[in-house]
């Protein structure tokens, strides 16, 4: 299970209730898009996130001096390199990106600290969220 958070542009989602969750169950159905389609808000949203929440793809990456040349030099000089612990883990995040909106799929372990996360990142870039585990009336448009 995961623990689910809805990123939007504020200017293209509905403001009231029903009409939002109308908006939001239909979002559930768009087809993905590219990283490179989304506006410039949802970019920055990601690019502030996902540097504590990344995707598989980010964390192995970072996790890379580990392995190879690198990580075969650094134990040969006796180096150990930094465990990823269980919480390092658990906050790698699967994100869908579709016109307009993010959904970012939390480990269920940090949902608490991803929802902090995501409130920070929506008050820099500027967006909307909306915790799918909330009522739809606790959408917040403008985080403060």
């Amino acid at each position: 299970m995961s623990y689910d958070v809805l990123v939007f542009d504020p200017t293209i989602a509905p403001r009231a209730p029903r009409d939002f969750e109308t908006w939001y169950n239909a979002a559930l159905e768009m087809d993905e898009v590219a990283f490179e389609a989304l506006d410039e808000k949802l970019k920055v949203f990601f690019a502030h996130l996902s540097q504590e929440f990344p995707t598989a793809e980010q964390f192995n990456k970072r996790q890379a001096p580990r392995h190879g040349i690198l990580g075969a030099f650094r134990r040969l000089l006796g180096i150990a390199p930094p465990a990823s612990t269980l919480f390092e883990t658990a906050k790698v995040t699967d994100y869908s990106f579709a016109p307009g909106l993010i959904m970012a799929h939390f480990d269920l372990r940090v949902a608490e600290f991803a929802l902090n996360r995501v409130h920070s990142a929506a008050m820099f870039a500027q967006v909307g969220f909306f915790d799918t585990c909330k009522p739809v009336a606790d959408i917040c448009f403008e985080p403060s």
